[in-house]
């Protein structure tokens, strides 16, 4: 059944998008180029800690401005866009938006999750002039507005637009930025070609620097030349960030007047590292020579949660992109899309793309199994837990405690097998109480603990606990490690004289192991005082077997806790493991 939600704003427009505009200003916009930010809305930035989320993170949608210019390769992006997230439309008035759902019907398109917002506009070209998102460290999302460098009001109001309409604070950002001229890590660094230096020449590069700090979160802007012979001036045409630490970067054939600048950007980016401290990993992909101050590229794609919309134009070259994006994301799905018939314009589907971040609301949920008391010969103890959100992970802490007193914080590493983990950085004696608890942040701001309130904790067992076990004590010790993954081994001691165990009956000796149902899963072989193995205090009758998480018939069972009972004549004695896979 369709299902379409239909957003609707009572307003009118006298600058409706009468007949089909460029990239690049019309000669009636240049003699109107003073007009340009006249309706630009300025404010104050938000005062909260604030990050910018990179165009490879989780996406909910992705907003589309119709025009009938390239409304196949817009069909074409919108049944791409629908298998991932959704489709926000954008159309001037009702009749408009019944034309494009028959368009997208007539071509095979479902409309069940595509959104049409009614909204005045000039132009094709979203991102230039569409909302920029960060997310507020206490509030959520939230919209940030650069100043449009066109004479072109209803786009420039487009992000004020939709935050009225969805609810969302909007921040003005004082200055003229077009979007395709801007790309984020996600982790703290903008970049941007020299344009952006050039069309606010009111403000100092130093003072640049600071507004994309004070409103995006930015602590690293990176500014590169402008490729030559290109209008735009945009770095959507020649860079590309692929995930926190990868730039793919044009690579046009030599003698072209671009090859050597392109060359020395990707060497100045290949040198740089990001906040976190990783280097950047500058790849490159062919793009052809410039025509007319425009041309074919192919950095012009678009990421849509691990599917590439990418453009291909007809050429010999479209194959060799194609193999690269599969072989730098080879875990994506590449749609690719004919944009022959807009090389002329200025701009592919980026240009008339942008991306609305995900509503992420819901913390990031933590799975421990609490650590039990344990033996110094143990120390020092490494925590394990699994931590999973809707978005990612961002950061993590490991808190301890030694007898009450805070005693320090690691981070929590995630491991090749999809567990974080951090080791207790202190000293401890026996006897020791130790507590801890674990702190994790996504990428949203959104925070969580584990446990809830308070701490886990455990004690540093006393040596008298096993050193004063004489030959006639029955005795089964913890399993160590626990938690395990792969295996684990069980000490006991049974109690013996010579070789008769001393018990009230003949019953069998045996080491069971149970789930939490009470289910028999496995029953373990016991050797009695094998002779070979010598316990703490010199005696020939604390013994150990190993146990690598299998029932009887060699199956792995899964994570969770099992009990282990050792039995012998009248002797019964039962302890709890945690399995982690």
């Amino acid at each position: 059944m369709k299902s379409l939600i239909i957003l609707l704003i009572l307003t009118t427009s006298t600058f409706a998008k009468e007949e089909f505009l460029p990239q690049w200003m019309t000669e009636e916009e240049i003699l109107q180029s003073e007009k340009i930010g006249e309706t630009q809305r300025i404010t104050l930035s938000s005062q909260q800690r604030i990050r910018m989320p990179a165009e490879f993170e989780k996406r909910a949608g992705i907003l589309i401005t119709w025009s009938s210019y390239c409304q196949s390769i817009q069909r074409d992006m919108v049944e791409g866009i629908i298998q991932k997230c959704k489709a926000y439309i954008v159309v001037e008035n009702s009749w408009e938006q019944s034309d494009v759902e028959n368009y997208l019907i007539s071509g095979g398109v479902s409309l069940d999750s595509v959104v049409f917002a009614i909204l005045p506009i000039n132009s094709v070209w979203i991102r230039d002039y569409g909302p920029w998102f960060i997310y507020e460290e206490t509030t959520g999302r939230s919209i940030v507005d650069p100043g449009y460098n066109r004479p072109r009001p209803d786009d420039d109001a487009l992000p004020s637009n939709l935050g009225d309409l969805w609810d969302i604070p909007v921040y003005g950002l004082p200055l003229l930025h077009p979007g395709g001229n801007f790309m984020v890590d996600g982790r703290g660094t903008g970049f941007s070609s020299q344009l952006v230096y050039q069309e606010n020449s009111n403000f100092t590069e130093l003072e640049i620097d600071s507004i994309m700090y004070e409103y995006l979160g930015l602590e690293q802007f990176i500014v590169v030349p402008r490729i030559h012979q290109e209008y735009t001036g945009h770095i959507d045409i020649f860079a590309k960030l692929l995930n926190d630490t990868l730039i793919l970067v044009a690579d046009t054939p030599e003698g072209d007047i671009n090859h050597n600048l392109l060359n020395e950007i990707a060497d100045s980016l290949s040198v740089i590292s990001n906040i976190p401290g990783h280097p950047y990993v500058v790849q490159r992909i062919p793009m052809p020579p410039l025509s007319g101050g425009t041309g074919p590229t192919y950095l012009n794609s678009l990421l849509v949660n691990n599917t590439v919309l990418l453009p291909t134009y007809n050429l010999t070259l479209d194959t060799t992109a194609e193999r690269i994006y599969h072989e730098l994301l080879p875990n994506y799905d590449i749609v690719t899309i004919d944009c022959s018939n807009m090389v002329g314009s200025g701009g592919a589907i980026h240009c008339i793309s942008m991306g609305v971040a995900y509503n992420d609301t819901t913390p990031p949920e933590i799975t421990h199994t609490p650590i039990e008391d344990m033996y110094l010969e143990d120390w020092p103890c490494t925590v394990s837990a699994s931590i999973i959100d809707d978005m990612e992970v961002d950061s993590t802490f490991l808190y301890y405690q030694k007898n009450g007193i805070n005693m320090g914080m690691v981070p929590l590493v995630l491991d090749e097998d999809g567990y974080y983990k951090g080791t207790f950085q202190m000293r401890v004696g026996q006897g020791d109480t130790i507590s801890y608890n674990m702190q994790a942040f996504d990428r949203a701001f959104n925070e969580s603990w584990l446990p809830v309130d308070g701490y886990f904790s455990f004690v540093i067992i006393p040596e008298t606990y096993v050193e004063h076990v004489t030959p006639d004590t029955f005795y089964l010790s913890q399993n160590y490690p626990n938690p395990f993954s792969k295996k684990t081994v069980i000490s006991y001691q049974l109690p013996v004289i010579g070789n008769q165990l001393i018990t009230d009956d003949r019953s069998p000796i045996t080491l069971s192991i149970y789930d939490l149902t009470g289910r028999l899963v496995h029953t373990i072989p016991l050797n009695l005082c094998n002779p070979n193995f010598t316990s703490r205090q010199g005696e020939k009758s604390v013994q150990s077997v190993s146990w690598d998480g299998r029932d009887a018939n060699g199956h792995i069972l899964p994570s969770g806790i099992y009990l282990y009972r050792l039995t012998a004549g009248g002797y019964d004695f039962t302890r709890k493991m945690y399995l982690v896979h």
